[in-house]
């Protein structure tokens, strides 16, 4: 799979980049174990059984490979977040008059540190990027090699920047939105936010990621109301990209403990 993102050219205005994947390291997905259902059906196609059989013992495979792959996933996410630099933000935006306004890194700047280690992983990423009502909505599809998916959705409202005409706000604004999406979607760590002149309006989530937290918190078994005032916001809405990527770690350990706690009081 082809990473994409759109990125800002000399004048502010996106262009399609294709992200070169490093060639030092390859990532070679050994076979995934044996399921059991998997077994079953081949005991079964060897035993002549009918077809309505198979087809039963054929889904509960599908099902069973793709919580198998499901698993990979997290377990590559967590060796990969161990790896993975803290993003330095030191590219400098001045006003005329040469005062320091802020200091970022921009996504082609990202990309090219820590796509060679997601790769390692087994990782690959692409955007689906749309203007929506007030704004853009920026998705990044991470999918693991064995074929596991988890989607990561950022909303940015539009806004002017400094010296700007519609187009490159346009451009700012998407590649904002992207950039937003791909350090939640892996979990990057950075310094405060200041970039894109937008220190009132920090990227925030979308629809997507306000279902996630919700079913989350539910599968965590915690009370909404401790989760919005650690974050300290008053809905799930206005989490914000970093935020969110915390939280969502934290929760999915909670349902790990959870689920192994269950299994031993059994």
């Amino acid at each position: 799979m082809k990473n994409q993102s759109q990125q800002l050219d000399l004048q502010g205005t996106p262009d399609n980049v294709e992200v070169t994947k490093a060639p030092e390291e390859t990532a070679v997905a050994a076979p995934l174990p044996t399921t059991g259902a998997a077994n079953m059906l081949e005991l079964a196609i060897s035993k002549g059984l009918n077809v309505d059989a198979i087809e039963r013992l054929v889904a509960m495979c599908d099902r069973e490979r793709a919580e198998q792959a499901r698993q990979a996933f997290f377990v590559a996410m967590a060796d990969f977040q161990a790896e993975v630099p803290t993003l330095e933000k030191a590219k400098e935006v001045r006003n005329k008059a040469g005062m320091l306004l802020y200091k970022h890194i921009p996504l082609e700047e990202i990309v090219p540190v820590i796509q060679p280690i997601a790769h390692k992983h087994g990782f690959s990423h692409k955007f689906d990027t749309n203007p929506v009502e007030g704004g853009v909505e920026a998705v990044c599809i991470v999918t693991h090699v064995y074929g596991h998916s988890e989607s990561t959705t950022v909303f940015m409202p539009y806004t002017e920047g400094l010296n700007t005409n519609a187009a490159q706000n346009r451009g700012i604004i998407i590649t904002y939105a992207e950039k937003g999406a791909y350090r939640a979607a892996y979990g990057l760590q950075a310094a405060k936010d200041t970039d894109a002149n937008l220190p009132d309006q920090p990227a925030k989530i979308g629809k997507e990621q306000v279902d996630e937290m919700a079913a989350l918190i539910v599968e965590a078994e915690v009370e909404r109301a401790d989760v919005l005032k650690h974050v300290g916001v008053d809905a799930l809405s206005n989490m914000t990209v970093d935020s969110f990527a915390k939280m969502r770690s934290s929760l999915k350990a909670r349902v790990k403990l959870n689920k192994a706690a269950k299994e031993i009081g059994k």
